[in-house]
């Protein structure tokens, strides 16, 4: 006879499988046969909810949990902020993070995470910004993520000073991977500052962070964007040269 664990594992099997309905159909079997279940399997079902866009019911399960006296935990918590976000709800996300708040769940690093990007898709950078802050005033360090979705939203904002201000703030504090570097190379190609752009790209070579096809590309499209085209082709033939593969990416580019 299955008990909790097993129909909580199968349960997460299906919902991770999008079978969303079979699942809800075996979380009632469970109930009706007597068998509670707890904060996990209510976790499984809203993450599939929330994978396929059922905002309400996420929610509806959620306040289910805490009618049944289930105590929602932190990762609860940040499957609805990351829905809520996703969907660019910015004011809901914000209620969902202090309620967790309220009830007593200190937000990690990740869960800042989460609200940072929602609030840099949006173009709210002030908001964006002041959740960057606060993390320091509680005692969180910002990794490398929370840092390259700043850096991005600043420059998606316009804001390429403060962008590159918080980019040596970083270099300063912790190692820069090549997200980061690419971040920054889109940021200044894209504000036409070329030569910067090149002169980050070198440090990148500096650091052996350059053999990543991503990077060479977005050089590659900020060169030709200036009219560079020469540029462009010894770049293109660097590649070559490193034993570096160009993509579908690179030959457009380079075909535009």
């Amino acid at each position: 006879e299955p008990n909790k664990v097993t129909y909580s594992a199968i349960i997460d099997s299906l919902c991770k499988d999008k079978l969303i309905t079979d699942a809800f159909n075996l979380f009632s079997e469970m109930k009706n046969k007597g068998i509670l279940p707890d904060c996990a399997t209510y976790n499984s079902l809203i993450q599939g909810a929330c994978n396929l866009g059922q905002w309400k019911e996420a929610t509806r399960l959620r306040s289910e949990m805490v009618t049944m006296n289930i105590i929602p935990d932190v990762f609860t918590f940040k499957i609805l902020l990351d829905a809520i976000c996703e969907e660019g709800q910015m004011d809901g996300a914000n209620k969902v993070f202090d309620l967790m708040i309220s009830k007593g769940l200190l937000p990690d690093v990740i869960s800042y995470n989460i609200l940072i990007n929602g609030y840099c898709k949006c173009r709210r950078i002030d908001e964006a910004m002041r959740f960057f802050n606060e993390m320091s005033q509680i005692g969180l360090i910002p990794n490398t993520v929370t840092y390259t979705t700043m850096i991005g939203g600043l420059y998606l904002g316009g804001r390429d000073v403060a962008a590159k201000e918080l980019f040596k703030e970083m270099a300063s504090e912790q190692p820069v991977d090549v997200v980061t570097y690419s971040t920054m190379l889109d940021g200044l190609c894209n504000h036409r500052n070329l030569d910067e752009a090149l002169v980050l790209f070198q440090a990148m070579k500096d650091d052996e962070l350059v053999s990543i096809i991503v990077c060479y590309n977005v050089l590659i499209e900020g060169v030709c964007k200036s009219g560079r085209i020469e540029d462009a082709r010894e770049m293109f033939s660097a590649l070559l040269v490193k034993g570096l593969h160009p993509t579908v990416v690179t030959y457009t580019i380079m075909i535009n």
